[in-house]
């Protein structure tokens, strides 16, 4: 059972009891926990209600989140919940996740919503660091919900032994799936264990939302990141996510918007239930990379975030061939940034990838510009395996600018 953190109400007194100098608590405490009318006393004090040891609360979070639950729980005497779905003052409106994830579309927002919130509430991320954190970690790792499969095909992790991909097929089999991703035999059947869900047999059921958050949750949980979220160690969130700090620039700037918009607190959401309808999903995301090369062609004030696909497939990539993940994606989008993918068409060394990877594309059809890219990143790591310095390939990309 997963232990939740939570506030602990003070041992109620009766009237008599009662100091005259003591105020009334604002809010019902079964509901709440009593607090003083002025946050500012709690706050200049240092004492506030005690929570219990797993997680503690700041009195400036307490605060934020009492508030919170009262603004939210006058709203929810009035909110008619839809079929399936229950409301908690809790949660997380659709419209506080499109401010944290601007490039959520309203409908998907509506959809994603009360599984998001189910999985938090089972999870136990239930204060507004603990799910500034979250939400800002899967909105990296989804692209801000929009990608539930990883791009490339998984045959990166074949072999990979840390993984768990003991047996022919799992690299494609176990390939990354879920707001966060889940990669790996190992981390399939584990997930699988904790859920009670087959994703060993049915490794596509993890990017369908209503499995698919509940991975990312216990994989939260699994990981001891609410703690790390209540110490304000979001850096440290990502090295335990990620093994690196991959797309840091982005995860912090998901963060701060999460944070921002979290900052008063829940608004109040609806949570799935077991009669929710399972939202439709994109079984194949589109096929698309950002290959452009670091500074090159960006915006003034900063370019987008590396897609993250292409970022996890070269990372997967890099580490078969041991080179650090800075230096294949140097060479990698250097080869990208003048290829023409359209020049692989009559490759049999390609057609023959591309079967092999199970890839949606056969001879006539315009090459997918991931497909090419999976391609390359394979040459590059199967050249640096046979003995090729990549200092020195990199010299050779960059002097030739053309793919060889």
């Amino acid at each position: 059972m997963i232990r939740k953190t939570g506030v602990q109400a003070p041992q109620k007194l009766s009237t008599a009891q009662r100091p005259a100098s003591l105020p009334r608590p604002s809010v019902p405490e079964p509901h709440a926990g009593w607090r003083p009318k002025s946050p500012a006393r709690v706050a200049s004090s240092g004492q506030g209600v005690a929570a219990q040891p797993q997680g503690q609360l700041s009195s400036a979070d307490l605060i934020a989140q009492v508030n919170a639950n009262k603004a939210a729980s006058t709203q929810s005497t009035s909110a008619v919940a839809e079929p399936g779905l229950r409301m908690s003052s809790t949660a997380v409106s659709p419209e506080q996740l499109r401010r944290m994830m601007p490039n959520v579309s309203a409908e998907r927002a509506a959809a994603m919503a009360p599984h998001l919130n189910r999985a938090m509430q089972e999870a136990g991320i239930n204060t507004p660091k603990r799910a500034a954190a979250f939400i800002a970690q899967l909105g990296h790792e989804s692209g801000q919900l929009r990608y539930f499969e990883e791009l490339a095909s998984g045959r990166a992790y074949e072999g990979r032994r840390d993984l768990g991909n003991t047996q022919p097929g799992d690299g494609t089999r176990y390939k990354g799936r879920g707001p966060i991703q889940l990669t790996g035999r190992a981390n399939y059947e584990a997930a699988s264990r904790a859920l009670g869900v087959d994703l060993v047999k049915n490794p596509e059921l993890a990017a369908r939302p209503d499995v698919g958050f509940r991975v990312a949750a216990w994989y939260w949980n699994s990981r001891g990141l609410n703690q790390l979220a209540d110490k304000g160690d979001f850096d440290g969130i990502t090295q335990r996510i990620n093994g690196g700090q991959n797309g840091a620039a982005d995860r912090r700037h998901l963060h701060q918007l999460a944070s921002s918009v979290l900052g008063s607190g829940f608004t109040g959401g609806p949570v799935a239930t077991v009669d929710t309808p399972t939202p439709a999903f994109d079984e194949r995301p589109p096929r698309v990379y950002q290959t452009g090369r670091p500074g090159a062609g960006q915006p003034p004030g900063g370019a987008p975030a590396p897609d993250a696909g292409f970022t996890r497939m070269s990372n997967s990539y890099s580490t078969r061939a041991s080179v650090s993940m800075e230096l294949f994606l140097l060479m990698l989008q250097v080869m990208l940034e003048t290829f023409d993918p359209e020049s692989l068409a009559n490759d049999p060394e390609f057609q023959k990838f591309a079967l092999e990877c199970g890839a949606d594309w056969s001879p006539g059809q315009p090459v997918p510009q991931a497909l090419a890219a999976e391609f390359l990143a394979n040459r590059l790591a199967a050249r640096v395996q046979a003995g090729e310095s990549p200092e020195k390939l990199l010299a050779e990309l960059t002097k030739s600018d053309v793919a060889q």
